[in-house]
């Protein structure tokens, strides 16, 4: 009789559909399905976030793609407005030796100039350059060669 009372007193309920869990002492769930579903719906908020968010940044960055497929263009403005390009959305900032600011998204950045005009450059970010061999250099800068479009020669 003791050992029923144990049994109804640690009896649990799936958190997923509200049915009795049995089996191991330990288990949350009833099934595989009810434990998915329960993460799903847990999360499926933050992931159309994150989605939504990183679709913004991919028409973004295919926009300055369009327009500069390597190097460095300035042009004007409106040709970014008119493609619904938004400003509000980028993967970061960097800032030239002279202090001119650079909104990153992935690998392309733009700098908004005062008359209306835009700079756009493409460079290789660091985590995509190829490491040397440790036995050809053995210091920092060798791992990470430093390689910037953003050196203020073109300012």
């Amino acid at each position: 009789m003791n050992g029923t009372k144990n049994s109804l007193s640690t009896e649990k309920t799936c958190p997923a559909c509200g049915r009795i869990v049995s089996g191991r002492a330990n288990k949350i769930y009833c099934d595989d399905n009810c434990r998915n579903n329960y993460y799903y719906r847990i999360y499926s908020d933050q992931l159309l976030l994150v989605r939504n968010v990183n679709a913004v940044l991919l028409r973004n960055r295919m926009i300055l793609r369009t327009l500069n497929p390597f190097g460095r263009i300035t042009v004007p403005k409106r040709s970014l407005v008119e493609k619904n390009f938004d400003f509000n959305y980028f993967t970061g900032i960097r800032m030239t030796k002279k202090g001119k600011s650079y909104h990153v998204v992935y690998d392309r950045a733009y700098a908004v100039n005062g008359d209306e005009t835009v700079d756009i450059v493409t460079f290789k970010p660091q985590s995509l350059i190829r490491r040397m061999p440790a036995s050809d250099c053995l210091e920092e800068s060798c791992l990470y060669p430093q390689i910037s479009p953003f050196d203020d020669q073109h300012e």
